[in-house]
């Protein structure tokens, strides 16, 4: 989900900007509350998508360069400007470098369709929208929260993981709403633990316009993504990696920009890799395989959406992923993604009945620890009911 303006210290922008968002999303109504969704659910079978790394590391490169001439700049680099450290002076120059997240998906997607890319790749997919998702559902009519669930993103694919655009957005603002809530709290004299949990609050606490449990998530859109919370916190990871090293997928990886005497640049770590976006990059991004969770109204007509398209996205899987064939290689790897190869992020999943691929896609008998593919373990794509 994106659309979420950040106030006062959790976005550089400040109540200013914060304040002319509320009011626009006032007097604009609730349809256009700008609240994204996106369906990793529903797939174009039958069709190739273009692996976007290439392309996010180089936009995110790109980010990287130009934020240097600020940071490397006599006017723009007043260490006045910046009370805690070098660290959040240089976060702050790179997070001004994207657009501001009330704009961030459609612009992303406006240069993802412009025709010079497309005409690159043809008869490949740069980003799919399905015309029907798991939200079009006609009882969801009568839901309320629909409204803000019709703003929907597109789905692209990199480094062979499919995700909404609006993880894009996330990764960047909710990214850095979680790094300076982690900045403040080491400040005020928090150890690394606690710093790090008052990040993540960021993302599953009571804040009003970042949390996945209020105004932009559960409580308005009847879903709670555990994979924009994956995100969140990757994304803060990436900003913590501007300037110190960072555990990622289970590995120490170097700071992105290293300083030469009073200047910064980027590390040749990042120059020499042409890929390097790939390590932030992971199954926890696909909201198909780190699945959400939902209120039980909600619940209800997801659940028949889902298994309606089981026939589909079960093929899907198993047609690009060979570790994932039977029902217990797509729980397993639900597990594994309920937490950041190790670190807790707040993922969050009812304990039963959770609308997940392998709950839903599979016959009865083919639940049994340690099934593979057979007779018993085909898609149950006509199956109906809660």
């Amino acid at each position: 989900m994106g659309y979420r303006f950040q106030f006062f210290k959790a976005h550089p922008r400040g109540v200013a900007c914060g304040l002319f968002f509320l009011l626009a999303v006032h007097a604009s109504g609730p349809g256009r509350v700008g609240a994204h969704e996106t369906d990793q659910y529903t797939v174009p079978t039958g069709q190739k998508f273009v692996d976007l790394d290439l392309y996010l590391s180089s936009y995110f490169r790109n980010a990287l360069t130009q934020a240097l001439k600020r940071i490397n700049s006599p006017i723009f680099g007043q260490h006045l400007m910046f009370p805690f450290g070098e660290s959040d002076r240089v976060a702050w120059h790179v997070l001004w470098q994207f657009p501001p997240d009330i704009l961030f998906v459609e612009r992303l997607e406006g240069q993802l369709s412009a025709r010079k890319l497309t005409e690159k790749y043809p008869g490949e997919l740069v980003l799919f929208r399905s015309k029907r998702w798991i939200y079009h559902h006609w009882a969801l009519i009568l839901d309320p929260t629909k409204l803000i669930r019709l703003t929907r993103c597109s789905t692209l694919m990199a480094n062979g993981t499919y995700f909404g655009s609006d993880k894009v957005s996330h990764f960047v603002h909710l990214g850095y709403s979680y790094f300076r809530a982690y900045r403040d709290a080491k400040t005020w004299g928090a150890n690394e633990e606690s710093a790090i949990l008052s990040a993540i609050r960021v993302g599953t606490g009571l804040n009003p316009l970042t949390s996945e449990l209020t105004l932009f998530g559960l409580a308005s859109t009847g879903v709670r993504s555990n994979a924009d919370l994956a995100v969140n916190y990757v994304g803060f990871k990436f900003f913590k990696n501007l300037t110190e090293p960072v555990m990622l997928k289970g590995k120490r990886f170097p700071p992105l920009l290293v300083q030469d005497g009073k200047k910064w640049r980027i590390n040749d770590t990042v120059r020499d890799n042409d890929r390097f976006f790939s390590v932030y990059i992971s199954d926890h991004w696909d909201e198909a395989l780190n699945p959400s969770d939902y209120l039980d109204s909600t619940a209800t007509f997801v659940r028949k959406e889902v298994r309606a398209r089981c026939d589909t996205v079960v093929p899907w899987y198993r047609s690009q992923r060979p570790d994932l064939q039977s029902r217990k290689d797509f729980a397993d790897l639900s597990k594994t993604l309920d937490t950041y190869y190790g670190e807790a992020y707040g993922c969050q999943l009812r304990e039963t009945d959770a609308i997940t691929i392998a709950n839903l896609c599979f016959d009865a008998d083919a639940s049994k620890e340690g099934d593979k593919i057979g007779a018993n373990d085909s898609p149950a794509a006509r199956v109906t009911g809660n």
